[in-house]
């Protein structure tokens, strides 16, 4: 029997297949007089238009370490659960230590910048980082699980890298669990390769077994600060 979904309909539309994956692609369909709510462009003359997205980070204040602790948690669990050798048990003892209420507002006062990325007016995942010196280290980033695959995390690392190039950075580091795949490959398509394996005991039975990664902050064209410094560093190419 042939999927009627595979078959092109009348009129010159596209079939529905077509049209689930062009949406999936942020493409919509329109009428052939081009009405439509919003900025957009014909695609292959099949009546569709796609909506342009920008993603944004919007960073956050203590004020709102609640509400970005409790938007984290479930990513949290879905993420670690599955790969840390405590299961579910571990990752709520990770959480409590290092994404409270009370953890994120330490971090902010102690110079971490925390905040939300936003895509199509929702929130999509959230990160932190420090400038540290010469270094940048990168805390979080993390985003919900319907945002992924969709180039987000690249567009926050990217992001947080031109923060730590604008404040004289020179070398980004992170830490990711030597199990989560996903992340280490969106880190290597970014520059960063492993530096070292490291496993560092907690206590109680909880440890932490992942690899650094790290990669050269290069300066923008512009002047930064640490050229204007005497500090010698080296355009982009």
């Amino acid at each position: 029997m042939n999927d009627a979904r595979d078959a092109p309909l009348a009129g010159g539309r596209l079939p529905l297949r077509a049209v689930d994956s062009h949406e999936r692609m942020g493409f919509r369909e329109v009428s052939r007089e081009g009405r439509g709510a919003g900025p957009s462009r014909s695609h292959a003359g099949v009546g569709m238009s796609r909506v342009i997205r920008t993603p944004s980070m919007r960073p956050i204040g203590p004020s709102e370490a609640e509400g970005l602790s409790a938007f984290a948690h479930p990513i949290w669990r879905e993420a670690f659960g599955p790969m840390l050798p405590g299961g579910i048990d571990e990752a709520e003892r990770m959480f409590a230590d290092w994404q409270s209420p009370d953890a994120i507002r330490r971090d902010i006062a102690g110079g971490f910048v925390y905040g939300y990325v936003v895509d199509g007016g929702a929130l999509a995942g959230y990160y932190a980082y420090r400038a540290e010196g010469e270094g940048l280290r990168i805390s979080n980033c993390c985003l919900a699980p319907a945002y992924r695959g969709r180039g987000l995390c690249s567009f926050m690392l990217q992001e947080m890298l031109a923060r730590g190039r604008e404040a004289g950075c020179r070398r980004a580091h992170l830490h990711v669990n030597v199990r989560n795949a996903p992340a280490i490959r969106a880190c290597e398509r970014n520059g960063f390769s492993v530096e070292l394996h490291q496993i560092v005991y907690r206590g109680e039975g909880f440890s932490t077994n992942d690899y650094v990664m790290s990669r050269e902050i290069r300066c923008s064209r512009r002047p930064c600060r640490r050229r204007s410094a005497g500090g010698g560093g080296t355009p982009s190419t």
